[in-house]
């Protein structure tokens, strides 16, 4: 004989209990999740940027020829839109301009959180001459999360020898120093 009262049930108490216990739990890790999150995309950034502007160096150095880092506008010019790809392509007349698709050495996608800023002086573009050296094309790019968080910015500079570096904290805040020495800022880029 087999009635209602045999099966097991949780009462509606028990239930509001567990539910509240699961929210209190995912108050207390949600942050730390998107933290890491936020944290990964950031790491893939700036190994993707990082990468890219080596291989650039190197076909440059390699192929005695010139190459160009920069996104395209429609014509396949060099923009300042740098939330499109960027795009690495042999220039060897230093047009800035994508003349054919063989030219292409590699697309870094946008970053898929956060925004990239480029300090270039009055240049849309990062570029090596064929002995390496960035000469002319030398600037830095801030790497800033979308909830604006100084802290978890960072910079990588290009130098004219073509070298890429990070911006350090050297004085301990928490906050790297950007090229100009000061601490960089999320809040004020456009």
């Amino acid at each position: 004989m087999n009635s209602s009262m045999d099966t097991p049930g949780y009462t509606l108490l028990e239930v509001l209990i567990v539910m509240a216990l699961m929210a209190i739990a995912s108050g207390i890790a949600l942050p730390g999740i998107l933290n890491l999150v936020e944290s990964s995309h950031k790491r893939t950034t700036i190994t993707n940027l990082i990468s890219g502007f080596n291989l650039a160096r190197t076909i440059a150095i390699q192929e005695g020829t010139s190459v160009t880092i920069c996104p395209l506008d429609i014509h396949g010019l060099c923009s300042r839109d740098w939330s499109k790809p960027i795009i690495l392509f042999r220039d060897p007349d230093r047009t800035r301009q994508l003349r054919q698709q063989n030219q292409i050495l590699r697309t870094i996608g946008p970053p898929s959180t956060g925004r990239l800023t480029i300090n270039t002086a009055n240049r849309r573009y990062f570029g090596y001459r064929a002995t390496g050296m960035a000469r002319s094309a030398i600037g830095n790019i801030i790497w800033c999360p979308d909830n604006n968080m100084d802290t978890n910015a960072i910079q990588l500079r290009i130098n004219m020898g073509g070298r890429l570096g990070h911006a350090q904290d050297r004085d301990g805040d928490g906050i790297v120093e950007g090229s100009d020495g000061q601490a960089i800022t999320c809040t004020n880029d456009p």
